[in-house]
């Protein structure tokens, strides 16, 4: 990170401390240290090979969350990643003013809520996977710069959010590749009765990058059902992509979706997922390509502390479209919040 950046988060993080003095702060953390490797040693998936990796998916979090008084308040999150060198980052800045007991306006740079574990993507704990299924939840873009209007409401014996949000975005995939996200424009509404969960969410914006130009179109769909010990999750996403390179123009749509189960009993959770993820390319020009992924993902989680979880997974992944990215990978992770 370079001395611009960490000026830039100090200096946010010295003000909202300031004010916070004003009212009342909360400060709240989390962490996953992620352990693993591929079962062969020609397998490469997620960035891991056949060599014991522990900087994937560690990654550590700090959010204060400060009341300025007069219906307004602050939260910032900042995140470190094993695989960015740990270097330090704004995840979420922004400010919220509450319009009323049931609405609020949130200004700065926010979470994309395209998912259904979009706000906790990077709390582990708060799912029982050491990630969400990576054939699904395969967005590079994970936040936003703009404004977002939720608002809280019942239906009957249904309680209800809706939200609609506008933005923009610059992300940096790597050291060469920037992505810009603009004109983004989207809703969410989420549907709630006892243990049951529905949400449906639709987005749109523009995307360039270094060689393509695209107009997206994001659905996603997701079912959640709690019984005594079992818990059902279902998850579709629908991208519809009008892509443009040099004159050439391509119109792809790429499905996902996932199916997940989990059984509690005491401290221990078994869980058993299948994701896919597919798209027909074109017949006259593709920017992805055919894809044709799924995976099976066999885990246990172990609630050892009330605060915090040991994780152990499996995950077979298949390509169909091209054999040598088959890949099996082992992980182990501890998640914990504070």
């Amino acid at each position: 990170m370079n001395t611009h950046k960490k000026i830039f988060l100090l200096s946010i993080v010295s003000s909202m401390w300031s004010q916070a003095y004003a009212g009342e702060y909360n400060i709240n953390g989390f962490a996953s240290l992620t352990g693993g490797m591929t079962l062969d040693n020609d397998q490469s998936y997620l960035d891991y090979d056949d060599k014991w990796s522990m900087r994937n998916d560690t990654k550590v979090g700090f959010q204060l969350d400060a009341d300025l008084e007069n219906n307004l308040s602050a939260t910032i999150q900042i995140m470190s990643r094993g695989k960015e060198d740990y270097d330090a980052e704004l995840e979420w800045g922004y400010i919220n003013y509450a319009l009323t007991q049931s609405s609020d306006v949130k200004f700065g740079k926010l979470r994309l809520p395209i998912y259904y574990y979009s706000s906790s993507l990077d709390v582990g704990y708060s799912y029982d996977w050491i990630r969400p299924p990576q054939d699904v939840y395969r967005l590079p873009i994970s936040s936003y710069e703009g404004l977002d209007y939720s608002k809280d409401f019942a239906l009957g014996q249904w309680s209800g959010v809706s939200q609609i949000f506008v933005g923009s975005n610059r992300s940096e995939l790597n050291t060469t590749t920037d992505i810009d996200l603009t004109q983004v424009t989207g809703f969410v509404l989420e549907l709630s009765k006892e243990d049951f969960n529905s949400r449906i969410s639709a987005t749109n914006g523009k995307v360039d990058s270094l060689t393509t130009s695209s107009d997206i179109n994001y659905y996603s769909i997701s079912l959640s059902k709690e019984f005594d010990h079992l818990t059902l999750l279902s998850e579709f996403t629908l991208a519809d992509i009008s892509s443009r390179y040099s004159s050439l123009t391509a119109d792809e749509k790429i499905e996902s979706y996932l199916i997940s189960t989990a059984y509690r009993f005491n401290q221990l959770s078994p869980y058993l997922t299948y994701s896919k993820s597919q798209a027909d390319a074109p017949d006259t020009f593709s920017i992805y390509g055919d894809i044709n992924e799924s995976s099976w993902i066999y885990g246990l989680r172990w609630d050892f502390n009330p605060s915090a979880s040991f994780k152990a997974e499996f995950i077979d992944h298949t390509d169909k479209q091209d054999a040598t990215n088959d890949a099996q990978l082992a992980n182990v992770s501890i998640d914990f919040i504070f």
